[in-house]
């Protein structure tokens, strides 16, 4: 098919996002920082709270919080350290791996769509009739989290599509490649 333009690989756009997005330093601290922060949120809400409605969304959010912290971060930081990214990310295991992780954090996604849609309204007034100290200032951070994690998906789909249709990224990728190919058999 000369003449036809061709698309990057799925495979080369993941090994290209994960070596470029993922060894910024900056960007692993505050993912980091993210998850940790929602890990001890959700843990404080889920030991304080009177209402059951917001127990299941503290539980909801600790366990994202959870599953990013040690599915995602705590390897990366790892692999960054080690300085490893690079070869992490042409691995077929880790590849499976993220993979998973991504549909994890899809279905968890869905479910905090589904909560802030439908349990928001009800638990401001049921959590405010069973404690009457009760603020919603925790149902105001889970939706916030999921605004986040939303946008989120959003650019990270958006930058991976970019990524694999766009022509001149492929071809400066793969002189960068080929350069540094050519150094290290000279």
């Amino acid at each position: 098919m000369a003449g036809c333009p061709s698309i990057n690989s799925p495979r080369n756009v993941y090994h290209y996002f994960l070596e470029d997005f993922f060894s910024h330093k900056l960007v692993i601290a505050f993912g980091v920082a993210f998850a940790i922060t929602r890990l001890t949120y959700g843990l404080v809400e889920v030991s304080t709270t009177l209402c059951t409605i917001e127990k299941y969304a503290s539980i909801l959010l600790v366990t994202k919080g959870f599953i990013e912290l040690i599915m995602l971060w705590a390897p990366l930081v790892i692999f960054r350290f080690f300085d490893m990214v690079e070869r992490a990310s042409i691995n077929p295991c880790f590849e499976i791996y993220v993979y998973v992780f991504t549909l994890t954090e899809f279905v968890l996604l869905v479910l905090e769509i589904v909560w802030c849609s439908g349990y928001y309204t009800e638990m401001k007034s049921t959590c405010n009739s069973a404690d009457p100290n009760w603020k919603v200032h925790f149902g105001n951070f889970v939706i916030s989290q999921t605004v986040i994690d939303g946008l989120v998906w959003i650019g990270t789909i958006f930058s991976l599509c970019f990524r694999m249709f766009d022509i001149d990224y492929a071809n400066h990728k793969n002189d960068m490649n080929r350069d540094s190919s050519e150094h290290a058999n000279s």
